[in-house]
């Protein structure tokens, strides 16, 4: 199985986008015997500092009620045609596409997302699709301040 990893952030427009787009497997390095590993992303402090700015609260706003520092694993399943409009939260999500697919909106684009991927959303606004087929995806929210209010 393929094995990608997509970073969003935030054009110069201030407008979400994808920023890097990396294959896990070709940076996978020794740590055990017959152990390889790659670490995707880290953050160094609780709640993570995130590295774009982000939107105050606004229409656009999902408030997830996940208190600074928290953490929260959900798993969903997409139906077939499925369409969210575009949020924000004040989460830093890492989501892995377990099975199906799934389109990920973006103000700058989108991006189809298949089993094995996975992104890092900081905070962005983004929204969710799927055509014809379902999609299986895990989300392990971390929780930041809130934005201000705008």
């Amino acid at each position: 199985m393929a094995l990608r990893f997509v970073v969003i952030g935030l054009g110069e427009d201030g407008r979400s986008r994808v920023d890097d787009v990396r294959d896990v497997a070709a940076g996978m390095s020794p740590r055990l015997p017959n152990v390889h590993w790659n670490c995707v992303w880290s953050t160094a402090q609780q709640p993570p500092e995130l590295p774009v700015p982000r939107r105050g609260r606004d229409a656009a706003w999902l408030d997830l009620q996940l208190p600074p520092g928290a953490t929260r694993w959900a798993m969903f399943n997409f139906h077939p045609g499925l369409s969210t409009p575009f949020h924000h939260t004040a989460t830093l999500d890492y989501d892995i596409v377990l099975d199906g697919e799934v389109t990920l909106g973006l103000e700058q684009g989108e991006m189809l997302l298949r089993a094995g991927d996975s992104v890092v959303i900081p905070g962005v606004m983004h929204s969710w699709s799927t055509g014809s087929k379902a999609c299986v995806l895990s989300v392990m929210y971390c929780g930041l301040a809130a934005p201000p209010e705008t």
